[in-house]
């Protein structure tokens, strides 16, 4: 499924040398006193052999085999009535349009996804990855090359309208959610078939559901990932569809649950220096924007070396945003904006990853 890595190569150099020097170390080859000490010799030699033929295998497999990557960090009390947990996660506009509209090679989608795997082999990966503008069938190379072992796909090309009459698009909604964790719920909704403008009415747009619980958190993380409306124009139709996400996300989420755990993140479309509908969302949904949190006089949330501030809140399309039950608390601890490396002459994708490291406290 994937290729070998360096990492592969030294481990079949590394039993291939220690084979050699364990032949080399071998005692000389005596004449024997008589048959049957000749053949328990034979056989031990025999048996020899074997084990040092299994633990070569064994010594290879084990070099070329994928690292578990390192799940979210979790701490609880002694009691288990309280607890933290640190959970990473990246939403990624991958820039996945067909060939025709886009100037933009596939081959970067493997190494998009060789980005990830190193990553999870260093144990300091995203846990769940959002994508979206992964219109093209090329794009799943990112998902296998990768390796993570979950993963859920948004709105397909044929969609269905509030009045339940169906109807088909060219292409599907572009959106996945790849994750460490299995997944106990998942979601998926189109916009309805009028609601967008020019070529993003090709698409069918929408967003993606799914619950996930992480070992040792009691209760379940609810993810949502969206792709809307692009292009400033069309701030109404934007807005219509975050009525639709509004109510996706209360069709989904108990707003009243007290362990309420919720994190929407993906390309809105919408930068709030100059577009009226992200305080619309913000409003509507009363979920917390991670940029602005972050971008606060005396946050406590980290910005990594090397973001521009102004790319995680004020000047940026692409958004998280966050809400906690009673007892239940997140904040966003670590953001940047990341994916900066070079293919063939451009940027991975038109866009930057955005990565956020959340704590989720808990008591009971």
């Amino acid at each position: 499924m994937s290729t070998r890595t360096p990492r592969s190569r030294i481990g079949r150099l590394q039993t291939s040398t220690m084979r050699a020097e364990s032949l080399s170390q071998a005692p000389a080859h005596r004449a024997l006193a008589n048959p049957q000490e000749r053949n328990q010799k034979r056989n031990q030699k025999r048996t020899q052999k074997c084990a040092l033929i299994l633990a070569t295998l064994a010594m290879t497999l084990l070099a070329v085999a994928p690292t578990p990557a390192q799940a979210a960090t979790v701490q609880t009390s002694k009691s288990q009535k309280s607890g933290k947990a640190y959970v990473r996660i990246l939403s990624y506009n991958v820039k996945g349009l067909p060939s025709i509209i886009n100037s933009y090679k596939k081959s970067r989608f493997p190494v998009i996804g060789k980005l990830l795997a190193e990553r999870r082999r260093a144990h300091d990966a995203p846990d769940i990855v959002l994508l979206q503008e992964a219109f093209i069938s090329p794009t799943l190379e990112i998902h296998k090359e990768s390796g993570y072992p979950y993963l859920h796909k948004g709105p397909s090309a044929k969609g269905i309208n509030p009045n339940g009459k169906k109807f088909g698009k060219l292409l599907n909604g572009g959106i996945y959610v790849m994750s460490e964790f299995p997944f106990k719920k998942t979601e998926r909704m189109n916009f309805p078939s009028n609601s967008c403008g020019t070529f993003d009415c090709f698409a069918n747009k929408g967003a993606q559901y799914v619950s996930v619980r992480i070992p040792g958190m009691p209760f379940d993380l609810q993810i949502l990932n969206t792709h809307t409306q692009a292009e400033p124009k069309y701030e109404a139709i934007r807005e219509n569809q975050f009525q639709w996400l509004n109510y996706f996300l209360r069709t989904n989420v108990n707003y009243n649950d007290p362990y309420r755990a919720v994190i929407f993140g993906g390309d809105f479309n919408s930068k709030p220096s100059i577009r009226a509908s992200h305080k619309y969302f913000v409003d509507l949904s009363e979920l917390q924007d991670v940029g602005a949190e972050c971008r606060a006089p005396r946050s406590e949330c980290k910005i990594k070396d090397g973001t521009n501030p102004l790319w995680i809140y004020e000047n940026s399309m692409d958004h998280f945003f966050y809400a906690s039950g009673k007892k239940v608390r997140i904040r966003p601890v670590e953001v940047e904006r990341n994916f900066t490396e070079q293919h063939k002459g451009k940027t991975l994708s038109d866009h930057l990853g955005y990565e956020v490291l959340f704590e989720i406290a808990w008591s009971s």
